[in-house]
């Protein structure tokens, strides 16, 4: 028997797309014909085909049929018989293996001190006051990666005023900032720095998928 998980009602399964589609080894085109397919279910189509996808995407039929069978051969897009026994699409895949990462994580953050998770919800708090708007999903995982790699509260506050002395109320900027200034203790301890930008770089085309138009507009 198969377990369905209420995914949209928990969080939004497209930002934990965007968010893990490189770990699940996922590219760019499958990602959005993942949410092509979801926007099609959503105005009412049942059964997504090639052919569908290529008239509202700028990929054609080939490479559309080739992803989607990628896709399905890793389960996150199935074929299901509904209860009159025709074939429709469906999502629960992928969104079942979401779900399960989300709580896999959740559950090791909630093995942290109460000291760092009150550490963390003040700044969370402290960033909203400053930046006069909630975070967004990507930016609350930014702020708890910083504490998952044992970044200080204080050294992220003294990132947060220097970026407020520059005008610069964003995320990212403050992130360039720690990864500098911890660039620069790792050169001053041993001689030289091995730290990459691969996660920030990573977070930055994750926030340009987002932001893509991917919805043709023929096919609106």
């Amino acid at each position: 028997m198969k377990t369905h998980w209420n995914l949209p009602e928990i969080i939004d399964w497209r930002s934990l797309l965007l968010d893990q589609y490189k770990t699940l080894g996922l590219s760019e085109p499958e990602v959005m014909i993942l949410f092509m397919a979801n926007y099609c279910m959503q105005q009412g189509e049942t059964l997504i085909s090639p052919d569908l996808l290529a008239l509202k995407m700028g990929y054609d039929y080939a490479t559309i049929d080739r992803h989607l069978s990628g896709l399905m051969a890793r389960g996150y897009l199935t074929l299901e018989e509904d209860d009159q026994q025709r074939l429709r699409t469906s999502l629960q895949g992928i969104q079942t293996l979401l779900i399960q990462q989300f709580l896999h994580t959740q559950t090791k953050r909630d093995t942290r001190s109460e000291e760092t998770k009150s550490n963390e919800s003040s700044l969370i708090a402290r960033l909203e006051d400053e930046f006069a708007r909630p975070l967004s999903f990507v930016e609350l995982e930014t702020v708890r990666f910083w504490f998952e790699e044992g970044y200080d509260t204080e050294r992220i506050l003294l990132a947060l005023k220097k970026a407020s002395e520059a005008k610069v109320k964003n995320i990212r900027y403050l992130d360039k900032i720690l990864l500098e200034w911890q660039k620069q203790d790792e050169q001053r301890k041993e001689g030289y720095s091995t730290l990459s930008e691969q996660w920030r770089n990573d977070l930055e085309k994750t926030i340009e998928i987002a932001n893509i138009n991917w919805v043709d507009k023929h096919g609106k």
